[in-house]
């Protein structure tokens, strides 16, 4: 007997090969078990990172009053507010989007509903109620100095 048997016994080898054969097989099992699940955590983390990307760009634009559809032609690695808002800076011109002005605030897009709701708003801060006399209105009429003006005041009582 040679002074190296014994190392035999301790590792669990009789000699016969199988039983290291065996582990190695059940480590490399193990070892591709793994390998998948790490797999499957990076293609999650990789699509979980692009959906919050997305989210919070669309979430910038939008409250920078701006089209989120844009938000598909913003580079992949720009995704902190301060790099879209130098993005949406430098190429807003090509969507129509207004720079910033000097106060910080990008001024409001026009609406054609904010021009009407405004001029609604004027008539009644300034307006008198329509009591139905036909002397008032035939005096607003006579007191109308340009054709806006007859307008506004036709326009007043057109839908009553």
């Amino acid at each position: 007997m040679s002074e190296y048997d014994d190392w035999d016994d301790e590792d669990g080898n009789s000699g016969d090969g199988q039983d290291a054969n065996s582990a190695i097989k059940k480590v490399r099992a193990a070892d591709k078990a793994k390998a998948k699940k790490i797999a499957e955590l990076e293609e999650l983390l990789g699509s979980t990172r692009k959906a919050l990307r997305d989210r919070s760009v669309k979430d910038v634009l939008t409250a920078k009053g701006i089209n989120p559809k844009i938000a598909s032609l913003i580079p992949a690695d720009l995704s902190s507010e301060e790099d879209i808002e130098t993005w949406v800076s430098e190429y807003g011109d090509v969507f129509g989007v207004a720079p910033v002005s000097d106060g910080g605030q990008q001024p409001a897009q026009t609406d054609p509903n904010t021009a009407s709701l405004k001029n609604i708003g004027n008539v009644q801060a300034t307006g008198q109620a329509f009591t139905g006399d036909v002397d008032q209105i035939r005096s607003l009429i006579e007191s109308a100095n340009t054709p806006a003006e007859l307008d506004a005041v036709m326009a007043q009582y057109r839908s009553q």
